[in-house]
C-alpha cells in the first residue's frame, strides 16, 4: 500500500513537471505569436503611412494641376513641363511605394516564414520531447512492471515454498495425530475387549446364578408340590375315613329309624329309597377315593361337601333328625 502511494506521488510529480514544461512552451509560443502580431501591425502601419503619403502627394498633384489650369496661357509650356515632371514624379513615387510595399510584404513573409519555421521546429522539438518523455515513461513503466512481475514471481515462489513447508508440517502433524489416535483406539479396543470379557464373565456368572436359582426354585416347587400332594393325600385319607365313619353312622341311624317305623307300622318306602340313594352316594365316594388315592384334588371334595349338605337337608325333610334311642 505504501509502495502504491509512493508510486502515485511520483507519477503526480512527473505529471506536474510535464504540465510545467507544456505551460512554458505555451507561454513561449504566446510571446512569439504576440511578437509576430506586433511586427505585422507595425508593418501594416508603415504601409498605411506610405499609402497615406502617396495619397497626400496625389492630392497635392491634383491641387497643383488645378492651380496650373488656372494660370494663363503663357504658362502652358511651364505647365506642360511641370505636368510631365509631376507625372514622372508620380510614377516614381508609385513605383517607389509599390517597391516599398513589396519589400515590406517580402520582409513580412520572410519573417513570418522564419517564425513559422521556428514554431514548427519548436513544435517538432515539443513533439520529440513529448515522445521521448512518453517513451521514457513507457520504459519506466515497463521496468516497474517487470520489477513488479519479478517481485510477484518471487512472492509466488516464496508463498509456494511456505505452502509446501506448511503442508508438510500439517501432514506430519496429521500422521502423528493419526498414530496417536490409532494408539488410543488400540488401547480403547483393548479396554473394551477386557470390559466385554468381564461383562461376559459377569453375564455367565449371572446366568449360572440364575440357573442355580431356577434349579432351587424348581426343587422348592417340586418339594412344595410333593408336600401339597402329601397333604392332599393325607386329607383324602382323612376324608375317606370320615366318609366311612359317616356312612357307618348313617347306616346305623337309618337302620334304627326304619326299624322304629316298621315296629310302629308306618310307611318306610320313602326312607328306604333315600337310604338306598345315600348308600349308593357313599359307595361312589369311596370308589372315587380309591381311584384317586393320594392325588385327589379340592374339586373332588367339594361335591362331597355339597352331597353332605344335601344329605343333611334330606334327613331334615324326612325326619332323620329325630332322636332314635339306641337298642
Amino acid at each position: 500500500m505504501e509502495r502504491k502511494r509512493a508510486q502515485t506521488a511520483v507519477e503526480k510529480q512527473q505529471d506536474r513537471e510535464e504540465g510545467e514544461a507544456y505551460r512554458q512552451l505555451a507561454e513561449q509560443y504566446a510571446r512569439e505569436h504576440m511578437e509576430i502580431e506586433r511586427y505585422r501591425k507595425a508593418t501594416q502601419n508603415d504601409i498605411k503611412h506610405m499609402y497615406d503619403k502617396a495619397l497626400e502627394n496625389k492630392h497635392k498633384i491634383k491641387k497643383m494641376e488645378q492651380q496650373m489650369d488656372e494660370d494663363e496661357d503663357d504658362e502652358l509650356r511651364i505647365y506642360a513641363e511641370a505636368k510631365k515632371k509631376i507625372a514622372r514624379i508620380r510614377r516614381e513615387k508609385e513605383l517607389q511605394a509599390h517597391q516599398e510595399k513589396q519589400d515590406a510584404r517580402d520582409h513580412m513573409t520572410g519573417f513570418l516564414g522564419t517564425l513559422q519555421k521556428r514554431a514548427e521546429a519548436d513544435y517538432d522539438t515539443q513533439i520529440f520531447r513529448a515522445q521521448a518523455q512518453r517513451e521514457a515513461k513507457e520504459l519506466r513503466e515497463e521496468q516497474e512492471k517487470h520489477e513488479k512481475q519479478q517481485k510477484m514471481q518471487e512472492s509466488i515462489v516464496k508463498h509456494r515454498q511456505a505452502t509446501m513447508k506448511r503442508r508438510e508440517a500439517e501432514k506430519e502433524m496429521e500422521e502423528r495425530q493419526e498414530a496417536e489416535m490409532n494408539k488410543k483406539k488400540e488401547e480403547a479396543d483393548q479396554l473394551f475387549h477386557l470390559y466385554q470379557q468381564e461383562k461376559d464373565k459377569k453375564r455367565n456368572q449371572n446366568a449360572r446364578d440364575l440357573a442355580e436359582l431356577h434349579l432351587r426354585q424348581a426343587q422348592e416347587r417340586k418339594d412344595r408340590e410333593r408336600e401339597v400332594r402329601d397333604n392332599e393325600a393325607q386329607e383324602v385319607h382323612r376324608d375317606k375315613e370320615t366318609n366311612e365313619i359317616e356312612r357307618q353312622q348313617f347306616q346305623d341311624y337309618a337302620g334304627r329309624v326304619i326299624s322304629y317305623m316298621d315296629e310302629n307300622e308306618r310307611n318306610t318306602y320313602p326312607l328306604k329309597k333315600v337310604y338306598n340313594e345315600e348308600m349308593k352316594r357313599f359307595d361312589d365316594l369311596s370308589q372315587g377315593y380309591r381311584r384317586t388315592g393320594s392325588s385327589n384334588s379340592n374339586s373332588e371334595k367339594k361335591p362331597r361337601s355339597q352331597d353332605k349338605a344335601a344329605f343333611d337337608k334330606t334327613k331334615k325333610n324326612l325326619g332323620f333328625q329325630w332322636e332314635i334311642p339306641n337298642k
